[in-house]
């Protein structure tokens, strides 16, 4: 079973871009699933593509944390993203704001 889910995320991952989603975080959602499923087996695997397409392109609003100086990503479930683990194309438009901080 295991290698039938590698074989299905290699199928997807050949498919053109045209028919993909631009995933948020930097290591996609595909790229996750299949190191999951390679490194602990097809129910950890299926698991984790469960918990991904859940999170897939929810609602996000992009905040600057005074706390650590940066921008940071607040998905809808309340968690929160910082740039190490968002994808440069979702904060690139906010990097050029200046920021005062109290």
């Amino acid at each position: 079973m295991k290698w039938l889910l590698i074989g299905v995320i290699h199928l997807y991952r050949s498919l053109p871009h045209c028919f993909k989603r631009k995933c948020l975080f930097k290591e996609t959602c595909s790229l996750h699933v299949l190191r999951m499923t390679r490194e602990s087996g097809f129910r950890m695997g299926i698991r984790n593509l469960r918990i991904r397409m859940a999170q897939c392109r929810t609602g996000y609003v992009v905040l600057f944390d005074g706390d650590v100086k940066h921008w940071v990503v607040r998905f809808a479930n309340g968690s929160i993203a910082g740039r190490a683990e968002v994808a440069d194309f979702v904060l690139a438009p906010y990097m050029n704001f200046s920021v005062r901080t109290l």
